[in-house]
């Protein structure tokens, strides 16, 4: 199974291409042009912050599959990359469980803390639960090895 990553859902590609620029190669970006190409990836991840494109012919069939997969993986987390006409709809795609909606590429900045906190909350593999646990602890940073 592959790591950490960023799996992008979209006809074109202008997305993935803003997306590579702010979050550069450590976020391990895949780009998929359909639906069940998408799950064929996330399958193959321990966890993923997906980037689903919202077109007004698409929002209700989004809404449906953000649902399903923040309800099946606590590791998989949906930012929506939106069409200007789909503004109207924004809570509402939050609502499905989106963490974040963007309506431009220009807009992608404001990722980059998103992608930061959902890796921060993601246990590092080779940590147990517990050692994961402890190592976030404020103390665990000032103890000393005395």
């Amino acid at each position: 199974m592959d790591d950490c990553s960023v799996v992008v859902c979209e006809k074109t590609g202008k997305w993935a291409a803003a997306i590579r620029r702010v979050l550069r190669p450590e976020s391990g970006l895949c780009e998929t042009r359909s639906w069940p190409a998408c799950l064929r990836e996330l399958q193959t991840r321990t966890a993923a912050l997906v980037a689903l494109e919202v077109l007004p012919e698409n929002a209700e069939a989004v809404c449906r599959r953000v649902a399903e997969l923040t309800r099946r993986s606590r590791h998989v987390h949906a930012v929506l990359l939106a069409d200007r006409s789909v503004k109207p709809l924004e809570w509402l795609l939050r609502e499905a469980g989106a963490v974040h909606v963007l309506f431009s590429p220009r807009e992608i900045i404001r990722l980059r803390p998103v992608w930061e906190r959902f890796w921060a909350q993601i246990p590092p593999s080779q940590l147990a639960f517990r050692e994961h646990v402890w190592s976030q602890l404020p103390w665990a940073r000032h103890a000393s090895s005395d």
